[in-house]
Protein backbone atom coordinates (compact mmCIF):
# COMPACT_ATOMS: atom_id res chain seq x y z
CA UNK A 1 0.00 0.00 0.00
CA UNK A 2 1.38 3.37 -0.96
CA UNK A 3 0.80 6.17 1.47
CA UNK A 4 1.74 9.81 1.63
CA UNK A 5 1.60 12.25 4.49
CA UNK A 6 2.29 15.96 4.23
CA UNK A 7 4.16 16.41 7.49
CA UNK A 8 3.55 20.15 7.75
CA UNK A 9 -0.16 19.84 7.03
CA UNK A 10 -1.05 16.49 8.57
CA UNK A 11 -2.72 15.52 5.28
CA UNK A 12 -2.86 11.78 4.61
CA UNK A 13 -3.44 10.13 1.29
CA UNK A 14 -3.76 6.39 0.59
CA UNK A 15 -3.12 5.06 -2.93
CA UNK A 16 -6.48 3.40 -3.49
CA UNK A 17 -8.17 6.80 -3.37
CA UNK A 18 -9.03 6.95 0.31
CA UNK A 19 -8.21 10.25 1.96
CA UNK A 20 -8.57 10.90 5.66
CA UNK A 21 -6.11 12.87 7.82
CA UNK A 22 -7.17 10.83 10.87
CA UNK A 23 -6.35 7.40 9.37
CA UNK A 24 -2.59 7.53 8.74
CA UNK A 25 -1.93 5.56 11.95
CA UNK A 26 -4.33 2.83 10.83
CA UNK A 27 -2.69 2.62 7.40
CA UNK A 28 0.82 2.38 8.86
CA UNK A 29 -0.21 -0.19 11.47
CA UNK A 30 -1.87 -2.32 8.79
CA UNK A 31 1.19 -2.10 6.57
CA UNK A 32 3.52 -3.12 9.42
CA UNK A 33 1.23 -5.96 10.53
CA UNK A 34 1.01 -7.36 7.01
CA UNK A 35 4.81 -7.10 6.60
CA UNK A 36 5.21 -9.18 9.77
CA UNK A 37 2.76 -11.79 8.49
CA UNK A 38 4.62 -11.97 5.17
CA UNK A 39 7.93 -12.47 7.00
CA UNK A 40 6.35 -15.34 8.94
CA UNK A 41 5.07 -16.89 5.71
CA UNK A 42 1.42 -16.52 6.65
CA UNK A 43 0.62 -14.17 3.76
CA UNK A 44 2.12 -15.12 0.43
CA UNK A 45 -0.14 -13.14 -1.91
CA UNK A 46 -0.73 -9.48 -2.32
CA UNK A 47 -3.52 -7.04 -3.04
CA UNK A 48 -5.47 -7.19 -6.25
CA UNK A 49 -3.92 -5.63 -9.34
CA UNK A 50 -4.01 -1.85 -9.58
CA UNK A 51 -6.80 -1.28 -12.11
CA UNK A 52 -7.46 1.74 -14.35
CA UNK A 53 -10.37 2.56 -12.02
CA UNK A 54 -7.96 2.57 -9.03
CA UNK A 55 -5.57 4.81 -10.96
CA UNK A 56 -8.39 7.22 -11.77
CA UNK A 57 -9.57 7.32 -8.14
CA UNK A 58 -6.00 7.96 -7.00
CA UNK A 59 -5.48 10.77 -9.50
CA UNK A 60 -8.80 12.42 -8.58
CA UNK A 61 -8.16 12.21 -4.84
CA UNK A 62 -4.58 13.47 -5.24
CA UNK A 63 -5.74 16.38 -7.38
CA UNK A 64 -8.42 17.31 -4.84
CA UNK A 65 -5.91 17.13 -1.95
CA UNK A 66 -3.35 19.29 -3.79
CA UNK A 67 -5.97 21.88 -4.72
CA UNK A 68 -7.30 21.94 -1.15
CA UNK A 69 -3.78 22.56 0.20
CA UNK A 70 -3.14 25.27 -2.40
CA UNK A 71 -6.37 27.08 -1.51
CA UNK A 72 -5.49 26.89 2.19
CA UNK A 73 -1.96 28.20 1.54
CA UNK A 74 -3.27 31.12 -0.56
CA UNK A 75 -5.81 31.98 2.13
CA UNK A 76 -3.12 31.92 4.83
CA UNK A 77 -0.80 34.07 2.68
CA UNK A 78 -3.58 36.62 2.08
CA UNK A 79 -4.35 36.79 5.79
CA UNK A 80 -0.71 37.28 6.73
CA UNK A 81 -0.23 40.08 4.16
CA UNK A 82 -3.34 41.92 5.46
CA UNK A 83 -1.79 42.30 8.92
Amino acid sequence: MFGWSGSATGETFIARGEYNPNRIGDALASRDFNATLRQMGVITGGPSAYSPKDRSKFASALDAAVNRMRRRDVTQLERSSDG
